[in-house]
């Protein structure tokens, strides 16, 4: 399939002139031409194919052959009661239901005083110096067709500032809603975190939905000097669904980002990353679980850019796949000249419960610095004999010394969150996807 062949699969991308007073920020001129700009550069990139290296492992073949459109009009009944009983309704929350704010289902009320957290059709108004910044980011990052559709098509999403020195309590939560039961949409949330120096704060993205969608979310990361930012990520979407994610997170000095990502919906999804660590004494630590089966397919693909001297980094990645599902990692650590005394590890382990389950898994250094430590590894493999054997002969049957034999082995990823509700959080959808196998 050429490149035009891919651009002309999606019917939506000339419907650009019709929806695009209905998305944000219209009013803004210098935003309009953003977008004009950002479709042109997608009608000339087209999607990512599997000639290019970074998506070897990754067709997007199915996802160019279904006729989405924007979505229009409220989300079902069933799915909106399903979001109500999401999380902590009580928490302080937004809910973003196909491309736009629902206020009925967010609470940001009791926001605590340092930190703003705006639906970006708001913050677009309130913020607009600031987010044109991160619009122009987005516009560097040339080559990327994804990431120009999101550029022009781009909804609502969240924008999080805290402020300096700010401590930000409790977990902030966003809930993302894909609803493809009128037929398939496609959802382009935009989110912006902007930390302020010696600021705290933590944030939990729960993404679901019904139907055919396609989310193609982008959230971009600024880190001032010694913040802290937490950011767990739930994938539960629908299993018709299409999940294509980007964060990009820039560290300044003395910045610490912890992320978790919980991967178990969609039929496919890739979550990429590309982190740059811009000065000494940062850490940057992603950890995750992917659960798949039938034929789902997940991929994982990062890049750490090591800019600076004496900083660390950390990728800890558990997948376990069953039926014909397929799993992909792709981590690259990349170190400057300059960037002596770094640290950095990556480890990407897989157990495949059926013969028919695949795993790639492409772990990556490029060193330029000769006072180094850094690793990486990736491992695969069924659940072993005779561990199976031993728990067996002490009397657990055979379902149950599997379940928690797979169980162990995911907990190592899920032993990175330090947040016990939140880790708790995530041990329950371990223990409801291993309820499925055992049924």
């Amino acid at each position: 399939m050429t490149k035009r062949q891919i651009t002309a699969d999606f019917p939506f991308v000339d419907a650009f002139d019709a929806v695009q007073a209905n998305l944000p920020g219209a009013p803004l001129d210098w935003l309009q031409t953003a977008r004009r700009d950002a479709l042109a550069r997608f009608r000339d990139q087209a999607l990512p194919n599997r000639r290019v290296e970074a998506w070897k492992y990754t067709d997007l073949g199915a996802l160019a052959k279904t006729d989405f459109a924007a979505p229009e009009g409220p989300i079902s009944d069933a799915l909106t009661a399903r979001i109500a009983k999401t999380g902590d309704p009580d928490a302080i929350r937004l809910v973003i239901a196909n491309g736009r704010l629902d206020s009925t289902l967010s609470n940001t009320a009791d926001l605590p005083a340092g930190a703003h957290l705006l639906p970006m059709s708001v913050a677009l108004g309130s913020h607009a110096d600031l987010l044109q910044d991160h619009v122009a980011r987005v516009t560097a990052l040339d080559g990327d067709g994804l990431l120009a559709l999101n550029a022009a098509f781009m909804m609502d999403g969240y924008v999080l500032i805290v402020d300096d020195a700010a401590t930000i309590e409790p977990t902030i939560e966003v809930v993302f809603a894909g609803d493809g039961g009128q037929g398939p949409v496609a959802l382009h949330p935009r989110n912006v975190i902007v930390m302020g120096q010696g600021s705290t704060a933590a944030i939990i993205e729960t993404h679901l939905g019904d139907g055919v969608y396609w989310t193609n979310p982008l959230t971009d990361v600024v880190m001032g000097e010694d913040a802290n930012l937490r950011r767990y990520k739930v994938q539960q979407d629908a299993p018709a669904a299409f999940h294509l994610a980007h964060d990009q997170v820039s560290l300044a000095t003395g910045a610490h980002y912890q992320g978790f990502l919980g991967a178990f919906g969609a039929k496919l999804a890739r979550q990429s990353m590309t982190a740059g660590i811009n000065g000494s004494g940062v850490a940057f630590d992603v950890a995750g679980a992917y659960l798949l089966r039938d034929a789902q397919h997940n991929d994982i693909t990062t890049v750490v850019d090591h800019a600076a001297a004496g900083s660390t980094s950390k990728q800890i990645f558990k997948g376990v796949l069953d039926d014909a599902a397929r799993g992909v990692f792709q981590g690259k650590v990349a170190v400057h000249k300059d960037a002596q005394k770094t640290d950095a590890h990556q480890l990407n382990n897989a157990l495949l419960l059926s013969d028919k389950a695949e795993i790639d898994a492409k772990p990556e250094l490029e060193i330029y610095a000769d006072d180094v430590k850094c690793a990486h590894g990736a491992t695969a493999g069924d659940l072993d004999e005779n561990e199976l054997f031993y728990l067996q002969a002490r009397g657990i049957d055979a379902a149950d010394a599997r379940r928690l034999l797979v169980s162990a082995f995911v907990k190592a990823a899920l032993d990175e969150i330090d947040r016990a509700p939140i880790r708790a959080r995530f041990e329950s959808l371990v223990d409801t996807w291993l309820d499925r196998a055992d049924g």
